[in-house]
């Protein structure tokens, strides 16, 4: 996972909670660099996965909401450092379908060790799809959080569904995206 990542997290935490719990749950896990996370550079997914279970520990938090604070706020990252990804669409559900094809092959071709959710869709009218993502990660609850801040940068409000998921034993996690407005 790449470092861009850790530090989209350590703001949230820093941003949310201080500086002082970012540290508390830094301690807490066997964390490879302290804390220092380089942007370019890649981590183990499994530190971002303990990062997440202490912080869940420390501030008491429901895994669910912090996940997808954290999925909002790195997709308004993301795009602060690649907006012409996003740009190049001018609807969110243009923008869902290039994500896993576009984009996922962009951020693979700029960061070679990048390693990215396998995303599908089914496209059903200009106001719906379903989307289908698969990672060994399972970080299932991160994509929705990701949605929903892709949602609010194209002003679409949704309805979001997380009918199968891979943490209940499906192959592979199904979400039903509608735009409502």
């Amino acid at each position: 996972m790449k470092g861009l990542v850790f530090n989209s997290l350590a703001d949230l935490v820093e941003d949310q909670y201080g500086i002082a719990v970012w540290n508390r749950v830094i301690n807490q896990i066997d964390s490879a660099v302290d804390g220092a996370y380089v942007a370019s550079d890649s981590y183990a997914a499994s530190e971002a996965l303990a990062i997440i279970e202490a912080l869940v520990s420390e501030v008491r938090v429901p895994v669910e909401d912090l996940l997808d604070e954290f999925g909002r706020k790195l997709f308004t990252d993301l795009y602060n450092l690649y907006p012409e990804l996003v740009d190049s669409q001018t609807a969110l559900l243009p923008f869902m379908t290039s994500v896993g094809t576009v984009i996922h092959e962009e951020m693979k071709i700029l960061h070679r060790d990048a390693e990215v959710p396998i995303l599908t869709y089914e496209l059903y009218d200009r106001h719906s799809l379903t989307l289908f993502y698969q990672s060994p990660r399972k970080m299932c609850l991160l994509a929705e959080g990701l949605m929903r801040g892709a949602a609010k940068h194209y002003s679409s409000e949704i309805e979001l569904e997380h009918r199968e998921c891979m943490h209940n034993g499906a192959k592979k996690c199904e979400f039903h995206l509608r735009i409502i407005n």
